[in-house]
């Protein structure tokens, strides 16, 4: 088996977000990472590579392994990035879709029973997923249309803030979708309450009593 190369705690291929706030390369960097014996390691991003970054400024996400996750939450002031921020980091942080927001998507094209158009969703995929990269989002779509019938599947959202009709999950259209299908939002975030109800229609459409 080949041993992966392993310096300052890290090992290449490690899931990482490096949080810089001074120098050249200022801003949030997510990617796998290729360790150097210096200390300055280089992060492969969707079609780049960022060169220099310090091993301090890296928290791991994810093991190269693929498992022995050991997330970390980023303090609010790294989050809260100094003036001269690169514009790219400041659009992703705009795009972030968190657990329990609903927003926009395009849901077209759509096969047979599948809804589609342009709709509220509610994202109930775990924020660290894109936090790490992940370009897709698992979503529940709403629809304002209510059916006696599937009372078991259908959660009532209150129409409030952004969010202008009442609408109600439709449970069992479970999907992921690119982030790319997103478009207008926040349009409102559900309660502990909504959010529990939600949970548990899905454990019941999944079968994970």
């Amino acid at each position: 088996m080949t041993r992966k190369k392993a310096h300052c705690g890290f090992v290449t291929g490690d899931l990482v977000k490096a949080v810089v706030t001074t120098g050249k390369k200022i801003g949030s960097y997510l990617g796998r990472v290729a360790v150097r014996s210096s200390g300055r390691f280089n992060i492969q991003r969707t079609g780049t590579v960022v060169q220099g970054i310090s091993h301090k400024a890296c928290r791991r996400l994810q093991r190269a392994d693929g498992y022995g996750y050991a997330v970390e939450t980023m303090k609010r002031k790294e989050s809260a990035f100094l003036p001269g921020v690169n514009a790219e980091v400041g659009s992703r942080a705009q795009r972030m879709k968190r657990r329990g927001e609903v927003w926009v998507a395009n849901l077209n094209p759509k096969k047979g029973g599948e809804i589609g158009k342009a709709r509220p969703v509610l994202v109930i995929q775990n924020t660290s997923l894109e936090e790490a990269g992940l370009e897709t989002a698992v979503i529940l779509p709403l629809t304002t249309q209510f059916r006696p019938s599937f009372v078991p599947l259908r959660i009532r959202i209150p129409a409030r803030d952004r969010l202008l009709r009442e609408c109600f999950a439709v449970i069992e259209q479970i999907r992921a979708i690119d982030i790319s299908r997103f478009s207008e939002g926040p349009l409102t975030t559900l309660t502990s309450q909504e959010m529990a109800a939600i949970e548990r229609s899905l454990r019941a459409v999944l079968g994970l009593w």
